[in-house]
């Protein structure tokens, strides 16, 4: 059985992604073909221009689980080297058609790989005639005619809109973290919280504010009042950012255990209060409109 496979970096693995792995899903059973992801554990700009490298939107084992949640039958991932960056479009086929099996090779309308970037999907179909991998070309997926893409997500998050960004992905937008000791400034104002320090560190962290989501602990959902910020109320020396869950209606011990904040909309910008009467008050206020999400 041949191998139809597709290359890319799959960050967040979004509506766009699933729409061409479904595609090579049903190209592959009408060709009677296994299904095949190459994708990369690292960004390839964190290689070819490191200071932009993005921050991503998933960890590479969410992105597997992502991947073949869908149905794909193996994955490859690759660690983007500079030695990989260098190949040729014809070497990293080559690469793929020794390496993995592939006989087949799905392309995005934009894809592209190779140090040679000026290729044309032409350029490629011609490539594979000489190497003996078919080279298929995907439909262009859009939402209400906007492209999806993960950079767009990017933006949507680093703004704080989460609630975009989710529906673009297909999915809630989602951030995993180990519970770790904070300064336990919430118990004190009684609205005692989670610290969530998270698990993957190049794991994007939306914009400073407050916002409703939820966490599952031992399969309950529970609603989520999530605070990422400075705490500027409390006037610390100690800048650093934070995130912090607030469970409605839990009580137990969290310290040490990894949970995943599904995040659901934004609920205000970070404030700065003039008394701690005042943010409590405010918490209050959020914490009735975070039980009107539900």
């Amino acid at each position: 059985m041949g191998v139809l496979a597709t290359v890319g970096m799959f960050d967040g693995v979004h509506a766009g992604h699933r729409f061409l792995l479904d595609f090579i899903s049903q190209e592959a059973a009408r060709r009677n073909l296994s299904t095949q992801v190459i994708t990369f554990t690292n960004h390839p700009l964190s290689i070819v221009r490191p200071e932009v490298t993005p921050k991503l939107l998933s960890s590479p084992e969410q992105k597997l689980d992502l991947i073949l949640n869908n149905g794909i039958d193996d994955i490859v991932m690759l660690d983007f080297t500079p030695e990989l960056q260098n190949l040729s479009a014809k070497q990293f086929i080559k690469l793929l058609r020794d390496n993995f099996g592939v006989t087949h090779l799905a392309m995005g309308f934009n894809n592209s790989f190779g140090n040679d970037r000026s290729l044309k999907f032409e350029d490629f179909q011609k490539i594979g005639e000489e190497t003996g991998i078919e080279i298929i070309q995907t439909p262009e997926y859009t939402d209400n005619n906007n492209k999806v893409s993960s950079s767009v997500i990017r933006r949507l998050i680093n703004d704080g809109d989460v609630a975009s960004a989710s529906k673009l992905l297909g999915r809630k937008f989602s951030l995993t973290g180990k519970v770790v000791h904070g300064r336990n400034v919430g118990h004190t104002i009684g609205f005692p919280t989670a610290n969530i320090s998270p698990s993957f560190e190049s794991q994007i962290i939306p914009a400073k504010g407050v916002y409703a989501g939820k966490i599952n602990i031992d399969g309950t959902d529970y609603k989520t009042m999530v605070n990422i910020g400075v705490r500027p109320t409390f006037d610390s020396n100690d800048k650093s950012l934070s995130i912090e869950a607030y469970i409605d209606n839990f009580t137990c011990n969290l310290y040490d255990k990894t949970l995943t904040i599904q995040f659901i909309d934004r609920l205000r910008d970070e404030m700065k209060f003039a008394s701690i009467e005042q943010l409590k008050h405010q918490l209050t206020l959020d914490l009735s409109t975070l039980r009107q999400k539900f």
